[in-house]
């Protein structure tokens, strides 16, 4: 029976995450094309919803291993729901407040947990599994829910929240059946000695240094994507509807066949090259974006991203899940630090954006893809 494996857990990551990434899209698409919002107030959201997502985040590992997976996990899809519900009748730019920040707080409080329940009672082996499957489940259905989102706006609005609403509904159910917590191994428990010579010292190294690169990481992408809309406005360039779906889900479907790599190669446990090199390439991929206007190499150029992307966070979630008994609160750390790029990113950024264009300084336009 489906809910007696980790297909389970699988489900109500697609469907979470099909709510998730419409919404990540719908709220600065919305803000900046229905309000008219300006950059600055574009950071401004992203700032207040995901300061609610660090808290609740780190509130959600506390809950989630002291009070169980299920209960935090429907608190986290109830409040996100509602953010959502509220989203839809919203005309007003200070009370669009009201939604984004309801949205941080659900989806802090529901990765935490879910990604606990995920590898509860796994050796080293099934957690490396879990989390590639969990990433193949949650980096596909994001970019279904973006590309979805970006269609959807163009023909209504409040649609992309429709459409998140729907999928948040469906979490609800999946998770409120009875054996929707009982979830299997991932595989048999085979050997897996990838770190059998590494340090104690030099896995808790690692661990942090995971953490710190996915703030890093989401520091940066938090900033692309919710600025692209102004980016994409620009009449030299004007990429809407399905394209513009397409280009905003390309780092999410990059780092979806980047996850194949790193689920199959163990070269890169613990290797602080490895780690070294994925940023770099990240730096001259954004560079490269800032040169040209051509769609194809837009695409290409933000499908690459997703390599050094998925690098980083199928580190920062493996590393502290495999090692650490607390699983919850690890959870609760690695989403914490995301929230926290996302939040601070794009707030510095759409400042950056206000500072350039108002001396007219070159590259105005595009300074937040820095």
């Amino acid at each position: 029976m489906i809910l007696r494996r980790p297909q389970t857990i699988l489900l109500l990551t697609i469907f979470a995450n099909a709510a998730d990434g419409a919404a990540s899209v719908a709220v600065p698409l919305y803000a900046q094309g229905r309000l008219g919002a300006s950059a600055a107030l574009l950071g401004t959201y992203a700032l207040v919803q995901f300061s609610l997502y660090v808290v609740s985040a780190l509130l959600s590992g506390y809950l989630a291993d002291r009070y169980g997976r299920r209960r935090t996990i429907l608190l986290g899809l109830v409040i996100g729901g509602t953010g959502l519900l509220t989203a839809i009748p919203v005309d007003d730019r200070l009370l669009l407040f009201v939604p984004v920040a309801l949205i941080g707080l659900g989806m802090g409080m529901l990765w935490p947990a879910v990604e606990a329940a995920m590898i509860d009672g796994q050796g080293s082996g099934q957690i490396k599994r879990a989390t590639g499957h969990f990433n193949y489940s949650w980096l596909g259905a994001r970019s279904v829910g973006m590309v979805a989102a970006s269609v959807l706006y163009v023909r209504d609005a409040n649609l992309p929240f429709a459409f998140s609403l729907l999928f948040i509904g469906l979490s609800g159910i999946i998770i409120s059946l009875p054996n929707a917590m009982a979830i299997a191994p991932w595989g048999p428990p085979t050997r897996f000695d990838h770190g059998e010579r590494v340090s104690p010292a030099k896995r808790r190294l690692f661990v942090n240094l995971a953490l710190l690169a996915n703030f890093c990481m989401f520091f940066t992408m938090g900033n692309w994507r919710q600025h692209l809309p102004i980016f994409t406005n620009q009449p030299e360039i004007h990429i809407v509807g399905l394209s513009y779906g397409i280009l905003v889900g390309s780092v999410t479907v990059g780092m979806f066949f980047a996850n194949a790599l790193f689920m199959r190669w163990h070269g890169w446990h613990y290797s602080l090259r490895v780690f070294i090199v994925a940023q770099l390439a990240m730096v001259a991929l954004l560079v490269l974006f800032l040169s040209t206007r051509s769609y194809p190499i837009l695409i290409s150029l933000a499908f690459l991203m997703g390599f050094p992307s998925g690098l980083v966070y199928y580190a920062s979630l493996f590393y502290g899940m495999e090692q650490l008994d607390r699983k919850g609160s690890h959870g609760a750390n690695h989403e914490a630090l995301i929230g926290l790029g996302v939040a601070v990113g794009p707030q510095l950024g759409g400042w950056l954006i206000v500072l350039f264009q108002a001396h007219d300084w070159p590259f105005a336009q595009r300074a937040n893809l820095l």
